[in-house]
This record gives structure tokens, C-alpha cells and sequence, in this order.
């Protein structure tokens, strides 16, 4: 196979749809899965998950435009983070599959820093009146690029410059073609223990470490809860008071771990685990859980059903697919699924990013908006 210059730059159309994923701390293998579009599967309801095996990409809100998609193909292919290994997996029909001609212009709204504003003020408007205590306000931003664009060496720069997070790569005609780098579980099942996190509150990573050189502090893990601004805390916490009642519907004896601060990316974050062990996991599908915490405080906000409404109505930004999950499920073996955070839509022409942040009555617009940018860096340095 001849990977000079001259075929890397070939255009051309293709039928098959992938994925490529890599779990935190894989070292240097990655899964892909190739399926032919036509066979993909469209879950129209939260209650579908569950029903079939395989690899699920989910947004925020489902919709007639963004259903959640079904990756249900048997084959998966294990292979090395090389780029030369990877484009052979992805292949069609003796095609390089950099995707230039793939990928579709960009045609939607452009968000501005007037129409954050107008959301911030809505948002912290419905907290004075008691409506809600917290809501996640998201915004995007469209950086205009007309050159080709590789997208495999971006996953791959992605898994290299976050080391803990879940990496995604996915390419669909329903979907589009996204990028993620999530540090963030929405749920794992192994064998009969089931696991999910609380990960909110952030801060700037290089404060963080300058702050720790000063303090003789070792690892970030080892920053101490007091270290973290009220607001930060009590953002954690309503995530965790919220996780921890839902879980509660399926179990009785919940361990929780935390929490602690951990890195991702850019920023650190505050985290605390949750783990509960069932006798037989015939007894509770994955799906039934997805239910009930998704979406969590992390990417919506409390209380749950108040947020959620406000997101949808008001809040300017087409989330699409960012702040909703994606992963591998299986209804009688382990299941990981993860928040689709930290992630960009690529387009012909321009790459969208996105993120977001809790508001709180203590919030400030300014603060918020840089916490975005923060984020977004994620994304920025992978391309």
C-alpha cells in the first residue's frame, strides 16, 4: 500500500460508515468498527438502548435530525495507534479514507458572544426566581477552514494529548463526521459491578500545577477539596446528590469514592466515583440506568426535568451531539459509555467546537466564558 502525498489527497465518495475509539489508559490500541450506512441502526427513544449490542452515539436530545445511531456490526478490529494501521482498517474499495470529499460545508448558525450573553441572563434569571438551582449553558464555535483535513491524524493527536480520556472518531451520513475527547462516564458495567462518576467544577490546569510546584504538592490528585472555590464545590455536589438518587432506584448499598481532583486536557476537574454490585446482571439492563441519568447535572443541570426544559427552549445553541453519550453496550457482557464532552463536528470548511458550564446563582458571565475557552482548547490542539 503506497501512503505518499499524491493518494492522501484523493477525493472520492464511500458507503461505509466507522468508528474509531480508544478507552482511557489503553496504551497504544484502539478498536474500529465499519458498517455499511444503509444498515446502521436509528434508536427514536432512550428506551431502545439496551435492545442490541454495539456501539452507541447518542445526542443530547433526540430528534428527527439527530437520532441516536447503532454501530451493531460484529467485526471489530483491534490494531495499534499508527496512522499507516489504522488507514488500512478503514479502507473502501482501495480508497484512502481521509474523508476530504465526505465531508458535507457547514449551513447552520453562528453562535456569538451576544447570544451567550442573552442565554447567561436567562439562565441566572430562572435561579433568582427558584425555577432551578443550576443549569449547564452551552455554546459552539465555528473556526472557518477550507484546507483538506485529515481527520485519523487528528483522532490520533487527540488520544496523544489526553492520555485519560475516552477518543472518539465517527463518521456517518447521519451523524456527520466528530471528534471527541471525553474524560467524563456516564456508565460502565464489568461483570456485575457497575460504575459511574460526578465530574464537575474547573479550573485552569496551568494555575493548578503552578500552584502545586509553590506548595511542594506531588500529583494533582493528591489537591486538597479545600483548594476548590465554594462554587466549584457545590456544583460537584449537586451532581453527586443527584447521581446518587438515581442510582439508588437499582440499588440498595452504593460505594462512593471522592472526590478527588483529576485532569483533562486543559483543566481539572472535580470527581467522585460511584460503584454497586448486583447478584445477577440479567436482573438490570444498562439501558434502564442511561435512562434515569442521562442527561446528568454535569450536562443539564437540577433540577433535572426544570433544566432540561429551559436548555430546549431557550438556550441558543443546536447542542446536536455534544453533551450526549456515546460508547459500547452489551446486554449480557461489559458495557462503557461516556458523556460526549470536549468534542468538534468537522465540515468541509470550518470545524465546530463545542462546551459548556454550570450556571449557579454565584456564577459570573466572564468567568463562565473563559471556563469555555478552556475547553475548548481540547479540540483547538488537535487540529
Amino acid at each position: 500500500l503506497c501512503l505518499n502525498s499524491s493518494i492522501l489527497s484523493i477525493l472520492f465518495i464511500f458507503k461505509d460508515s466507522f468508528v474509531i475509539y480508544r478507552y482511557p489508559s489503553a496504551g497504544n490500541k484502539c478498536v474500529i468498527v465499519k458498517q455499511d450506512e444503509s444498515s446502521l441502526k436509528k434508536l427514536h427513544s432512550f428506551s431502545e438502548l439496551g435492545k442490541a449490542d454495539g456501539f452507541v452515539f447518542a445526542p443530547f436530545c433526540i430528534t428527527e435530525d439527530t437520532p441516536a445511531v447503532l454501530f451493531d456490526s460484529p467485526i471489530r478490529r483491534v490494531t495499534e495507534l499508527d496512522y499507516d494501521n489504522i488507514l488500512r482498517e478503514v479502507m473502501y474499495n482501495g480508497n484512502c479514507c481521509v474523508l476530504n470529499e465526505r465531508l458535507k460545508p457547514y449551513n447552520g448558525k453562528l453562535y456569538d458572544r451576544k447570544s451567550y450573553e442573552e442565554d447567561f441572563n436567562c439562565f441566572k434569571a430562572a435561579i433568582r426566581e427558584k425555577r432551578i438551582d443550576k443549569a449547564v449553558l452551552s455554546r459552539s464555535l465555528v473556526l472557518k477552514d477550507d484546507n483538506k483535513k485529515n481527520v485519523i491524524r487528528m483522532f490520533l493527536k487527540a488520544c496523544e494529548n489526553n492520555s485519560d480520556s475516552y477518543i472518539v472518531l465517527i463518521s456517518s451520513d447521519q451523524t456527520g463526521v466528530w471528534l471527541v475527547a471525553t474524560p467524563e462516564v456516564l456508565l460502565e458495567r464489568c461483570g456485575n459491578v457497575f460504575h459511574t462518576i460526578a465530574l464537575a467544577g474547573t479550573m485552569d490546569k496551568r494555575l493548578v500545577i503552578s500552584d502545586n510546584e509553590s506548595k511542594a504538592i506531588g500529583k494533582i490528585s493528591d489537591i486538597d477539596i479545600s483548594c476548590w472555590s465554594n462554587k466549584n464545590i457545590w456544583e460537584q455536589q449537586y451532581v453527586s446528590s443527584y447521581i446518587k438518587k438515581r442510582l439508588s432506584y437499582f440499588f440498595s448499598e452504593i460505594e462512593e469514592l471522592g472526590p478527588t481532583t483529576v485532569s483533562a486536557g486543559n483543566v481539572v476537574h472535580l470527581r467522585s466515583d460511584f460503584f454497586a454490585e448486583v447478584d445477577s446482571i440479567a436482573r438490570i439492563s444498562p439501558g434502564d440506568i442511561v435512562r434515569q441519568l442521562h442527561p446528568t447535572p454535569a450536562v443539564c443541570g437540577v433540577p433535572a426535568g426544570e433544566s432540561y426544559s429551559l436548555i430546549n427552549s431557550k438556550e441558543h445553541n443546536d447542542r446536536r451531539y455534544y453533551s450526549g453519550f456515546c460508547g459500547v453496550v452489551d446486554t449480557d457482557g461489559d458495557s462503557h459509555l461516556f458523556v460526549t464532552l470536549r468534542c468538534m463536528e468537522i465540515f468541509s470548511d470550518c470545524y465546530k467546537l463545542y462546551a459548556g458550564g454550570g450556571i449557579l446563582a454565584e456564577s459570573n458571565m466572564e468567568e463562565e466564558w473563559r471556563e469555555t475557552e478552556l475547553k475548548m482548547k481540547t479540540m483547538m490542539d488537535c487540529i
